[in-house]
């Protein structure tokens, strides 16, 4: 029973350590998100103000292509920082799942120890 209780204790320490870090991975991949979001509009701005003064007549297709590549850093950075976030995410799942798994055992263990009484 013992052995079963402290790994539940790790288990806690572990989700509760992996659940603070989360916090601090949204709030960067929400940081992220929004500088790509105003990289993307202004490059669009850009784009298209580009092709207005100069006549040219410019494709939603190539001015999305030609945004892509101004902002591509930016863009690169978020999708980086969203992918750290979901693989965040499933692993608290895995820790939650652990943890349930060793609460469950746990009761378990109580039951036949009341039962053998």
């Amino acid at each position: 029973m013992q052995d079963i209780e402290h790994e539940l204790k790790e288990h806690e320490k572990s989700l509760f350590s992996v659940a603070q870090k989360y916090r601090a991975l949204a709030r960067d991949a929400a940081t992220k998100r929004v500088i790509y979001d105003v990289a993307w509009a202004n490059a669009m701005e850009s784009i298209t103000a580009t092709a207005l003064e100069s006549g040219e007549k410019v494709t939603d297709k190539v001015k999305e292509a030609k945004a892509t590549v101004i902002v591509q850093l930016e863009m690169s950075e978020c999708r980086m920082a969203e992918a750290d976030l979901d693989a965040a995410k499933k692993y608290i799942d895995v820790m939650q799942a652990m943890l349930s798994s060793v609460q469950t055992r746990a009761k378990l263990s109580q039951m036949e120890m009341a039962l053998a009484r």
